[in-house]
């Protein structure tokens, strides 16, 4: 069985210190370089906490440089901050500002400095899931989302509830599908391609559940197995985040050359992905 492997990092930079901002996203960088996965690595930006496309652009020029994919990661728990609901009900027109405007921002950085394709992938912040939320992203024009993480059940930021995956097998390939029916794994048509996460964060990785996903790909005939690590910058720094992190740098390096010497793993983006799918 083949197995493709996307590195998705969600740009959350979470530190006040701008030189460490930089570094971390530099060591990244230098990092995917350096273990062969330049142009194969899908970054998700998020352009309306942190501006990227205004304190970063060294960055986002080596990243599409690179052929690198450039998507959008937002963070919506502010949208609805004085709710007293337990599961937040988004309002579209709400949730279509909120990333209207990081879409904009994003895709007139790409277009002044003379970088096609615009941004087709998505991520929600705390991978909130909810129809209002897919309606206002396929308004937006979005194609490929990747929010559903099989086996979990979360709450974002602000404690309230996330998301709830908890009935979605280990294993699933992509599936395609529309506003409402997010979580029909099952399903084959539809705007979205949905990548779903297999795990989260840099470390400790559990191998043993790359295993397991492996195994549940297997178990149900899909071929190429799809694995999806969503990182974060952040987790390079330090435990105070003024800095980076040689060990936890270590950490990325090791794990990059395990995927691809243990489970032969082959690197691609959400961009690419999307192109050997079809539509």
């Amino acid at each position: 069985m083949r197995t493709l492997f996307l590195v998705t990092v969600d740009c959350d930079l979470r530190t006040d210190h701008m030189a460490a901002r930089q570094a971390c996203l530099g060591a990244m960088l230098e990092a995917f370089g350096d273990e062969g996965l330049a142009g194969r690595v899908t970054w998700f930006l998020n352009e309306n906490d942190f501006r990227l496309t205004e304190s970063h652009e060294a960055f986002l020029h080596e990243a599409a440089g690179r052929g690198d994919t450039l998507g959008i990661h937002d963070h919506l728990e502010p949208l609805n901050a004085n709710s007293a609901e337990t599961t937040p009900e988004y309002e579209v027109r709400s949730v279509l500002a909120c990333c209207r405007a990081s879409r904009d921002r994003v895709t007139g950085w790409l277009e002044d400095n003379g970088y096609p394709g615009g941004v087709r992938a998505h991520r929600t912040g705390c991978l909130t899931q909810a129809p209002q939320v897919y309606e206002a992203l396929a308004e937006l024009g979005y194609a490929v989302l990747s929010d559903i993480w099989p086996r979990h059940r979360a709450n974002d930021r602000r404690g309230r509830p996330a998301q709830d995956n908890t009935e979605i097998p280990l294993g699933i390939g992509p599936y395609r599908h529309d506003a409402h029916n997010f979580a029909d794994f099952a399903s084959t048509r539809g705007r979205f391609l949905q990548v779903p996460v297999g795990a989260m964060f840099l470390g400790p990785f559990g191998f043993e559940l790359l295993d397991r996903w492996l195994e549940g790909s297997a178990e149900q005939g899909v071929d190429p197995a799809v694995f999806t690590w969503c990182l974060h910058p952040y987790e390079v720094l330090t435990d105070n985040r003024d800095a980076v992190s040689p060990g936890m740098v270590a950490v990325l390096r090791d794990h990059l050359r395990r995927f691809r010497e243990d489970y032969a793993a082959e690197f691609v983006s959400m961009e690419q992905l999307e192109a050997m799918l079809g539509e």
